[in-house]
């Protein structure tokens, strides 16, 4: 049986704890007070206190957020193709899909949806977080304003549309839309003290971005970073005169046949769209989102946004990506210039947009985990095209493939 000193030891052990993580607390809590990050309160409630270590596929309830409602008299039912759903993963390919969380995969080809298939408590009717494809959607809303008038060309300086930004200031645009302004945003998915994490879990998103610093000059170099989409949702804002969230309920879900309801989220009630990430959508809408990509900006008989607009989406402008000539961004889009020319939004969570023209195909897959990128030797020529993308991509190209070749 325990004696009086193992019972002594353990009372000295736990009130040692307790002094040590009442110090951390207070450390902390000094910390936030001091630095003003307040919102690292909001992202632990919601993150650590509710057992999760960061953002989720379902944060529905944690912002407020703004309604994009479909048109109920027009909604088009996707085309099922003869062979529907008639290809069975193997049970190796079914364990990969599981092993990172997929919520659904869905395979169009040639006008029909070719296979689609949801796991756990996703469905067709579910709605999901877009994360960083939502910037993809910004990118395609530049170009509806840019159809609608609103917004001349992206040759414009961003100071014309963003009264905080000093008017001899030469980031354009298209600067925003190839991740090239010099922007000095600490861009991370993991790090709380990042300006990724103050963007996502603050409520005072304009204030931030009303900050916002050049340390490089526009139109060099490749730098991924949210703060160029946020300030592209603040543009699109202050020349349309609309949110975010309904010049995309005018533009796309009105317009395109989109099946369900979407929102997206806001850093307060009433305030602004994260436009960097949280659209949230079912995985048939998103596709329909890639069919206007793949039809080049035209949905029927209307040209929605300029199809010049989308074939400079899909081009790699001039500019250094770590050292080497940029391959793998377009604007706003990411680009894969292997076999086959590859487009595709991506968010942090493994959610995919992915088009492929020549194919006329397009590919959706959601879920909660994503694979490592790829980091190619620079030296390696034949295969730094590979560079910066996340390896399940390729998981994905080769099942829309092999289901393809099965109808």
């Amino acid at each position: 049986m325990p004696t009086n000193k193992t019972f002594q030891k353990l009372k000295n052990l736990t009130r040692k704890l307790s002094y040590f993580l009442l110090f951390l607390f207070l450390v902390g809590n000094l910390f936030i007070l001091l630095s003003g990050r307040f919102y690292l309160y909001k992202g632990i409630y919601y993150t650590y206190l509710h057992g999760k270590s960061g953002p989720t596929l379902y944060d529905e309830d944690v912002f407020a957020n703004r309604f994009i409602a479909n048109d109920d008299l027009f909604i088009e039912d996707l085309t099922l193709s003869e062979g529907y759903n008639s290809y069975q993963f193997s049970a190796l390919d079914e364990d990969s899909l599981r092993d990172i969380e997929t919520a659904s995969f869905l395979v169009y080809e040639n006008n029909k949806l070719v296979f689609e298939s949801y796991w756990d408590e996703h469905n067709r009717q579910k709605l999901g977080n877009s994360f960083s494809v939502s910037k993809t959607v910004v990118g395609l809303l530049i170009g509806a304003a840019i159809q609608d008038g609103y917004i001349k060309s992206i040759e414009e300086p961003i100071a014309k549309y963003l009264p905080f930004i000093e008017q001899d200031n030469a980031v354009k645009i298209k600067h925003l839309l190839w991740m090239a302004s010099g922007l000095d945003w600490t861009e991370s998915g993991s790090d709380p003290l990042s300006k990724n994490a103050e963007a996502y879990y603050t409520g005072k998103l304009d204030e931030l971005l009303a900050c916002s610093q050049f340390k490089d000059a526009p139109g060099e170099k490749f730098e991924y970073k949210s703060g160029n989409s946020q300030l592209l949702g603040m543009i699109l804002k202050n020349a349309t005169g609309k949110s975010v969230a309904s010049y995309a309920q005018e533009k796309f879900w009105t317009q395109l046949g989109m099946e369900s309801d979407a929102f997206w989220s806001l850093d307060n009630k009433d305030g602004s769209e994260k436009s960097f990430c949280c659209l949230y959508a079912t995985s048939r809408d998103f596709l329909k989102l890639g069919k206007l990509i793949l039809n080049k900006g035209r949905h029927k008989e209307k040209q929605i946004i300029p199809e010049d607009f989308i074939s400079q989406m899909m081009m790699n402008p001039e500019i250094s990506n770590d050292g080497l000539p940029n391959k793998a961004y377009g604007m706003h889009i990411w680009t894969l210039n292997g076999e086959v020319k590859t487009v595709y939004a991506r968010g942090i969570l493994g959610q995919y947009i992915i088009v492929q023209p020549e194919k006329n195909r397009i590919i959706v897959r959601t879920g909660s985990q994503r694979r490592e990128k790829y980091q190619i030797d620079k030296k390696d020529t034949s295969n730094y095209y590979l560079h910066d993308h996340p390896k399940d991509l390729f998981l994905y190209l080769r099942l829309a493939q092999e289901i393809c070749d099965k109808q």
